[in-house]
Order: C-alpha cells, then structure tokens, then sequence
C-alpha cells in the first residue's frame, strides 16, 4: 500500500525527462530498481511517500506543471479503460467528448484495441483447447 499522495505517472515521466535521464539513471538517483520507474511511467505502481516526494523535490517546476500531451494521456487513458471495463456506448460518449485527441491518438488507440481484441481470441482459443 502507497503513503501519502501518489506522483501521476506523467509526472514521474516528465521529471525524468527534465533531468534528461534514461529510466535506469533516474533508478539509480532514486536507490530503486529501473523496472520500477518503469511501472510508476506506466501507472501500473504509484509513486507515493518519500519517493514521490524525491521525484517532486527533484524538478519542482515541472512536477506541478500540466501540459496538453499529458491531457492527451489521460483521456486515451480514459477511453482505453473505458472501452476495456465499460459498455461499448459509454466508450464512443467518451470518445466524441475528447476533442484533444489527434489523429495519430486515434490511430494508437484503434491499434490497442485490435490488438486487445486479437489476444482475447487468443485466450479463448488456449482456455477451449485446455477444456478438451
């Protein structure tokens, strides 16, 4: 369980790019492992505590700045879990009310989805055959 506010992952991503440092340089500063930065750019880990703080500490700047490709993130975010946990309706709503979002998003996203639905099938397949 994380303490305190958890650092969004674009920020943790940001941050580091400030310091125009790889992930494994950024580890190396933080005293974790490369695979966890990795986790905390992608959202799968949140970065809270004393190292989110560290993070903050280390660009304040740019920690507390939004900017438009990180709304462009978030929203594919949005649709992407939308699409993925939510009704196929709710999915286009959401899609039609980001207006941010550039052809090439659409483009990734549409790709996400293909591949998402490719390796459903995928498991399907294995989950029928292991039944046999």
């Amino acid at each position: 369980m994380t303490k305190g506010p958890v650092v969004p992952p674009e920020t943790v991503r940001r941050v580091r790019r400030h310091l125009n440092e790889t992930q494994a340089q950024f580890a190396r500063r933080l005293s974790v492992d490369p695979v966890t930065v990795a986790r905390w750019e992608t959202g799968q880990r949140g970065c809270a505590g004393h190292y989110g703080e560290a993070v903050r500490a280390l660009a304040p700047s740019v920690a507390a700045r939004p900017t438009q490709q990180d709304a462009t993130v978030s929203a594919l975010a949005h649709l992407a879990q939308t699409l993925f946990h939510g009704s196929t309706a709710t999915a286009v709503s959401a899609l039609l009310d980001h207006e941010t979002l550039s052809d090439d998003d659409l483009d990734a996203l549409a790709r996400l989805i293909a591949a998402k639905k490719k390796d459903r099938k995928k498991r399907s397949r294995t989950r029928r055959k292991e039944q046999r």
